[in-house]
């Protein structure tokens, strides 16, 4: 390749870091990153070593993360902001790596485009620096970690640098819960897979074993138990009244919720890459029918269900169906009609599945794609088994929105572009103008 296309497929990274720059610009000290400096930091950075361990007994599981903010909080922002830049490149970069063959120039347009598409807004909701080393810096951890997989598949021997990497990065990304819960599914099915084909990958089962972990350290972490005792009264009063179901669905509806009943541009693209994708593989119309429903049922309940149903009675069976306690509670238990939205975002899952078999068929993708849907459906229900679940506001929907870019890629690898004719350029540009649109409205909210 000669230097002139090598600068031409990773203009698209050098473009997007120039813009995470600008965006992260408007930073400013505020919420948690000011009451950790103001009311919690200690003197010096080594006793931070002292209260991130007393944290694990009284507060939070997240020992690994919350140590890296008590240190970064004491030296100047710009260190946090280098190391946000490279983390932000480690995501980009990494799902092209993982996702993209060959590194495909208009494929890495897309994938920057839908990056872009990500509400920033989120990540500033508790302040920069907590918030971003709380949910961004373990994601792009975590995508690094799973880097491995790929490694794996094209059949590159992993040397013992590469173990020593792949096992802290995913120590570190993994004590995030979300994480952890998307981690375990991914590398837990990826090391199977390896043993069924009977080329078992140490470094992929250690990670899996790790995930694994990690998982049941948030689960038995006495900081974890004792933080909800105490947020339960301060956010969610009646929350110890709910069962095990009740958590659940609560999880279930206000993850799907988001997506189906609400617009959204990343699952407008990964709705329509599903269309496209099942139209080329598939020939008989019914299945490309079935390919079109996740895109028509979220243009529908997503889009235009304001504009085509004028009784507002017709559409409140549909929208503002999501309470604090979920979309079924004790007051509408035996009421049928409030069981429609449950009903749709049930539909709507099982649909996307169905559709991954009519692109991948009968291979470990199909398998891969389920997985990694349940991963970061799994990685945001978690949320429901804290009383924070709405007090955390949108930041742990994080690992949802990275989960459809992940299958939107995961897709696209699938489309022959080539068949798309003039579309070929028209979907990258259409995707490119969406993403700088919504870079610049979240730009000017946080400006």
């Amino acid at each position: 390749m000669d230097k002139k296309h090598r600068i031409i497929k990773y203009l698209p990274f050098a473009v997007f870091i120039i813009l995470m720059f600008i965006l992260h610009m408007t930073f400013k000290l505020s919420d948690d990153d000011v009451n950790l400096i103001q009311n919690t930091l200690k003197p010096s950075i080594w006793e931070e070593f002292g209260t991130v361990i007393y944290n694990f007994t009284s507060w939070s599981s997240r020992v690994l993360v919350n140590l890296p903010i008590h240190i970064m909080l004491h030296l100047d922002y710009r260190v946090w902001l280098f190391i946000e830049m490279f983390m932000w490149l480690t995501i980009a970069a990494g799902l092209s790596y993982i996702f993209i063959d060959n590194c495909e120039t208009r494929k890495n347009i897309i994938l920057v485009s839908l990056i872009l598409m990500f509400p920033f807004n989120y990540v500033t909701s508790a302040g920069w620096i907590t918030t971003t080393m709380t949910y961004i810096w373990p994601l792009a951890a975590g995508i690094f970690a799973l880097t491995s997989t790929r490694m794996w598949k094209d059949g590159k021997k992993f040397k013992w640098y590469h173990v020593a990497v792949y096992a802290l990065i995913t120590l570190y990304g993994a004590n995030q819960e979300e994480m952890s819960v998307f981690l375990t599914l991914c590398f837990g099915a990826c090391a199977i897979y390896t043993v069924y084909k009977k080329m078992p990958s140490a470094v992929i089962i250690m990670q899996a074993l790790i995930s694994v972990f990690n998982l049941c350290f948030h689960a038995l972490t006495p900081g974890n138990a004792a933080r909800a005792a105490h947020e339960s009264a301060v956010y969610f009063t009646d929350y110890n009244t709910l069962s095990l179901i009740d958590k659940l669905e609560l999880g279930f509806s206000s993850t799907l919720y988001r997506f189906v009943f609400k617009s959204d541009y990343i699952f407008f693209f990964m709705t329509l890459f599903i269309l496209i994708a099942v139209c080329q593989k598939q020939k008989k119309l019914f299945f490309r029918l079935m390919g079109a429903v996740p895109f028509a049922m979220y243009m529908f309940f997503g889009y235009f269900i304001g504009h085509i149903l004028e009784d507002k009675n017709l559409i409140f069976i549909f929208q503002q169906r999501l309470l604090s306690r979920g979309i079924i509670t004790e007051d509408n238990y035996y009421n049928l009609k409030d069981y429609i939205p449950l009903a749709i975002l049930f539909f709507m899952g099982i649909m996307l599945i169905v559709c991954f078999y009519l692109i991948f068929g009968e291979s470990f993708k199909s398998i891969i794609a389920t997985v990694m849907l349940f991963g970061g459906l799994g990685g945001r229900m978690v949320v429901a088994f804290s009383p924070t679940v709405w007090a955390s506001t949108d930041r742990p929907y994080t690992i949802m929105y990275f989960t459809f870019i992940m299958l939107a890629l995961f897709v696209l690898n699938e489309i022959d572009f080539s068949k798309l004719k003039i579309f070929k350029w028209i979907i990258p540009a259409l995707t490119a103008v969406t993403g700088v649109y919504n870079f610049y409205c979240l730009f000017m909210l946080l400006y």
